[in-house]
């Protein structure tokens, strides 16, 4: 560029200089702890801009780079040898954000409560000792849509469909979330915030109900439904 006007202003008061970069005719560099500006064309527009700059001096700028302070006849130094910008590239331009993010003071507590929604039931909770006798006549062909998670207590939970027809709670499941039939929670949010909450893994369930505290079944601790399952798993919490 050959620049035909120069200034600079202290590095602290380099935010004002945004203000120009809407032109193409001006570039940017700093030097010695200042930003120096040089542009080789200067309207009256571009004029009044450059005096609300916060500049220590103006400059006319000679084709060997020699500076002449602005109504002055007498060369007074040099412009800058440095890496020289276009003032957009130089001016970093940032959207603010959208909003403050917000501090969470208080925890809001999840609550079941019944529901008219009509849901499908995709899980029972029932006993061992009732489903070992179902598994002893049910067909294979009942057997091999289902897994189960037994827990020490004797409580064994099933999902898969069809269900079997025993008696025990049944439950709905929404994204590893498991309710009662008939019941859904509150603060009605989505089902997968109730999942991340409770720091679900894939095939995780979170097995809620009323007045109690919910429950974690793992999905390592389900396996298919066969008959020697059963068996071996009612030999384990039943016998011992």
């Amino acid at each position: 560029m050959t620049a035909k006007w120069a200034l600079h202003v202290p590095r602290a008061e380099a935010a004002a200089i945004a203000r120009l970069r809407a032109s193409n005719s001006i570039e940017v560099c700093e030097a010695a702890g200042e930003v120096w500006l040089r542009g080789s064309e200067l309207d009256d527009a571009l004029t009044l801009q450059i005096r609300s700059l916060p500049a220590v001096s103006r400059y006319d700028v000679l084709p060997d780079r020699q500076l002449i302070a602005h109504g002055n006849r007498v060369p007074c130094g040099l412009l800058p040898e440095g890496d020289w910008l276009p003032l957009r590239q130089w001016v970093a331009v940032a959207f603010p954000p959208v909003g403050w993010p917000g501090e969470l003071e208080t925890q809001v507590a999840i609550e079941l409560v019944r529901s008219d929604a009509v849901r499908p039931t995709a899980a029972l909770l029932t006993t061992l000792v009732d489903l070992l006798a179902w598994v002893a006549t049910a067909p294979q062909v009942r057997l091999d849509p289902l897994r189960m998670a037994a827990c020490r207590d004797g409580r064994v939970f099933v999902h898969g469909q069809p269900l079997p027809p025993l008696r025990g709670q049944r439950f709905t499941l929404d994204d590893g979330i498991a309710v009662p039939a008939g019941w859904t929670w509150r603060p009605a949010v989505d089902a997968g915030v109730l999942r991340a909450a409770c720091r679900l893994d894939t095939n995780d369930v979170a097995l809620m109900q009323p007045q109690r505290n919910w429950e974690l079944i793992k999905a390592k601790h389900f396996v298919r439904l066969t008959r020697s399952a059963v068996r071996e798993t009612a030999e384990v919490h039943l016998d011992g």
